[in-house]
């Protein structure tokens, strides 16, 4: 795990281990962690860069999502903020953000034909990455980490799903041979599996992304106003 920060251990990380959990309980419930094969291959997948990958690949999937869950959400929470939020705070908000920026926003109501709305709230970000905005870093990894769990929900789905009925067509058939040593692991690694896609149906959704996305808009704005004084 040395590769990567704590914001990708929480945002990206946990998701893909998330994702890939179905695989790794069908090797115990059926004990090929003890396959000297399989072994290898998990060894080598940690030893090779394989939670990198997983963790850039889960990127990908929530930057995939973005854009569609911003218009459902009626455009940027930041945006959105500096524009229709309460009067007084959004003022508040909407000055620091031009000092700390250097520069000025569209008037309430304008269109924002040149994004300058990005242009100025980049600028903040690039400014509240010290250590003492540690609000503003808690609430962009909360934020990072329901956008990917979003975007990866349907291919959760899927494997959470193939794998529970896979591996119980495996087990009715171990059973229907006469094996029945194991049979406290299956029913536990069914149980597992049936829980995985419990979460993935219930968990990710546009209103949870969106509650913390908000959050971490407003943390990241409030950062502003203590810059900008």
């Amino acid at each position: 795990m040395v590769w990567l920060d704590s914001y990708e251990r929480r945002a990206r990380l946990i998701p893909g281990l998330l994702l890939v959990a179905p695989v790794a309980i069908t090797i115990v419930m059926f004990g090929l962690k003890d396959n000297p094969v399989v072994a290898w291959i998990v060894g080598a997948v940690a030893t090779f860069g394989g939670p990198v990958v997983l963790a850039n690949f889960v990127r990908h999937k929530g930057l995939a999502v973005q854009d569609s869950l911003y218009e459902s959400w009626g455009g940027k929470p930041t945006d959105q903020l500096l524009q229709s939020g309460p009067v007084a705070q959004r003022d508040s908000w909407r000055a620091a953000v031009e000092t700390v920026a250097g520069k000025q926003l569209p008037t309430v109501g304008q269109v924002d034909q040149g994004s300058q709305y990005d242009a100025a709230v980049k600028v903040v970000i690039s400014k509240t990455r010290a250590k003492q905005f540690k609000l503003v870093f808690s609430e962009n990894r909360n934020y990072g980490y329901e956008r990917n769990l979003y975007g990866l929900r349907n291919l959760g789905r899927i494997l959470a799903g193939a794998f529970l009925v896979l591996s119980g067509i495996a087990v009715g058939l171990l059973i229907s041979v006469g094996h029945r040593k194991t049979r406290a692991e299956w029913l536990i690694g069914l149980t597992a599996l049936a829980g995985l896609l419990l979460l993935w149906t219930l968990l990710p959704s546009r209103e949870r992304t969106r509650t913390t996305a908000f959050k971490y808009a407003e943390q990241l704005l409030d950062a502003a106003v203590e810059l900008a004084s």
